[in-house]
């Protein structure tokens, strides 16, 4: 089957329909071009498949994030209770073994900059494709694999077209931020930088925002601060102020 392309006004008014925000005079004849135009039908089945697994993965990844924090409040506020505790079975040394090896002595031990890092951090939501025939097709395969989660299949097909566009500014950040979605956090940082030696770039301010929480998560505090100062991301201020509190 060929590839069909879907320029961005397409993708915005086939989505318009799908979620209902098309206006009721408009609705009839889209509907009407549905049925008797198979390639338009094509589109929108595409787009309808796209923006489902993209809605179920962000769920998901959201879930996780939710579970993460409130397991982490939740760890936190018992820390003095689970102390008491831990001394309590120092004295039998059977349980002791069972009780060093099991996961929920491991996230007692999580820090203070992790613990940030899975509040504050959201993964670069993306930008809308218009899947084609073009020299963006690769790009735009891509970013279809980022948001549905696949980061390493996304930073794959990326890092190949970074051979040819080394200082590509969209490139470099969202390689940098697949990375830093799959947990790489060290792998992110010199992609984010690149981005930031151009400061007109439309990434700029993210690309410091999200630098910033690559180096909280490495447990860099002052690089961490200095890059998310220079953000203009609406969280940063209270990020700063839970900082400094440390």
């Amino acid at each position: 089957m060929k590839n069909i392309h879907i320029t961005e006004e397409e993708y915005q008014e086939i989505e318009d329909f799908l979620s209902g925000n098309m206006p009721p005079e408009k609705t009839e004849s889209f509907a009407h071009r549905v049925d008797n135009d198979q390639e338009w039908r094509e589109k929108v089945r595409m787009v309808k498949l796209t923006t489902t697994a993209i809605r179920e993965k962000a769920l998901e990844g959201e879930l996780k994030r939710i579970h993460l924090r409130e397991s982490s409040k939740s760890v936190f506020s018992g820390r003095k209770k689970s102390r008491v505790i831990l001394f309590t079975l120092l004295a039998a040394a059977a349980i002791i073994t069972f009780f060093l090896v099991s996961p929920i002595v491991t996230h007692l031990f999580i820090s203070d900059n992790e613990r940030l890092f899975s509040q504050y951090y959201q993964p670069e939501a993306g930008l809308i494709t218009a899947m084609g025939v073009s020299e963006t097709y690769e790009f735009d395969r891509g970013m279809i694999d980022y948001k549905m989660g696949k980061y390493e299949e996304a930073n794959r097909r990326w890092l190949e077209l970074l051979k040819d566009n080394k200082n590509s500014d969209t490139l470099n950040y969202f390689i940098g931020s697949g990375y830093l979605a799959m947990g790489k956090a060290a792998q992110s940082v010199d992609f984010f930088k690149v981005v930031l030696q151009t400061k007109e770039s439309a990434f700029y301010n993210d690309a410091n925002w999200y630098l910033g929480l690559a180096f909280l998560d490495m447990g860099k505090k002052e690089e961490a601060v200095h890059y998310i100062t220079a953000s203009d991301n609406e969280q940063k201020e209270k990020l700063l102020s839970d900082l400094h509190a440390q």
